[in-house]
C-alpha cells in the first residue's frame, strides 16, 4: 500500500502557507480599506450580544474603550472587572493602523491605550439588564486616510454604522 508520509504532507502545507502569505503581501494594503468596516461590524455584533447577555443574566455588562482596542467588563459586587469567563467578550486590540475615538452625548472622551488599561476599570458604555444601552458615537479611523466609520447608538436610530467619506457633503 502506498501513500504520503507525514513529512511529505507537512512540506506541502508549509509550501501552501508560504504561497498564501506571498499572495496576501502582493494584494497591496492587505485589505486595510475594509478594516474599519469589519471592526465596526464586529463591534455592532458584540454590542447586540452584550445587550442580550445582560438581559438574560440580569447583570449589566460594561465596555471600556481604548484608542487601540476594547474590553468588556462585568460587575462583581460594587466593582467592575475585566470579563474573563466568556471568550466571546475577551479583550481585543484593533488592527495596528486603526484608531478608536469615543463621544458620549456631545462630549469627546479621552481614551487610554489598551496596553495601559485602568487598574480599576470603569466602563464608558453600559448594557443594562432592562435592554437600555448608553448613547454613544465611536469613530473608527485609519492611518493615511481621511475616511472614517461611525458606529453610533442614538435614541432615534438605535445601533447604526455609517461610512464618512472625506470631502463628501
Amino acid at each position: 500500500m502506498k501513500g504520503f508520509t507525514l513529512l511529505e504532507v507537512m512540506i506541502v502545507v508549509v509550501v501552501i502557507g508560504i504561497i498564501s502569505s506571498m499572495t496576501l503581501l502582493r494584494m497591496g494594503d492587505g485589505g486595510q480599506s475594509q478594516w474599519q468596516q469589519q471592526e465596526a461590524q464586529r463591534l455592532l455584533e458584540l454590542f447586540k450580544l452584550s445587550s442580550q447577555e445582560a438581559m438574560v443574566s440580569g447583570s449589566p455588562i460594561g465596555l471600556e474603550l481604548c484608542r487601540d482596542g476594547y474590553r468588556f467588563l462585568h460587575l462583581q459586587g460594587e466593582h467592575w472587572q475585566p470579563e474573563q469567563r466568556d471568550a466571546l467578550f475577551r479583550q481585543r486590540a484593533v488592527q495596528t493602523k486603526l484608531h478608536l475615538a469615543l463621544q458620549l452625548g456631545n462630549r469627546p472622551v479621552a481614551l487610554n491605550v489598551l496596553a495601559y488599561p485602568n487598574l480599576h476599570p470603569k466602563p464608558q458604555i453600559i448594557f443594562a439588564p432592562d435592554g437600555d444601552t448608553s448613547l454613544f458615537q465611536i469613530l473608527i479611523s485609519i492611518d493615511d486616510s481621511n475616511d472614517r466609520v461611525l458606529l453610533a447608538n442614538t435614541a432615534q436610530d438605535g445601533l447604526t454604522i455609517k461610512t464618512l467619506v472625506a470631502g463628501a457633503s
